[in-house]
């Protein structure tokens, strides 16, 4: 993984944590701007404080299919979610 990608990672997952309120952990982010692609795996979402279980939830992918990628504007074509 390069500094650039590492950094976008944990990136995600510190805005992801402050929004959601919980901790939030990603495996994997891989961005092609050439492709405009963006895939994130293994996506953890943890449960607040007083539930038994340490998760609210995981993903196994999302896949974003972008139209366009600027510092101003991410608009998508296509986003799956699997598992």
């Amino acid at each position: 993984m390069t500094p650039d990608i590492r950094l976008a990672k944990a990136t995600v997952e510190k805005i992801a944590s402050k929004s959601l309120g919980v901790k939030v952990t990603i495996s994997e982010l891989d961005i092609s701007l050439q492709d405009k692609n963006i895939t994130v795996s293994g996506i953890t979402v943890g449960n607040p404080a007083g539930f038994t279980k340490p998760h609210a939830f995981t993903i196994s992918s999302i896949n974003i299919a972008a139209d366009q990628i600027s510092k101003e504007l991410l608009t998508f074509n296509n986003i799956t979610v699997e598992g």
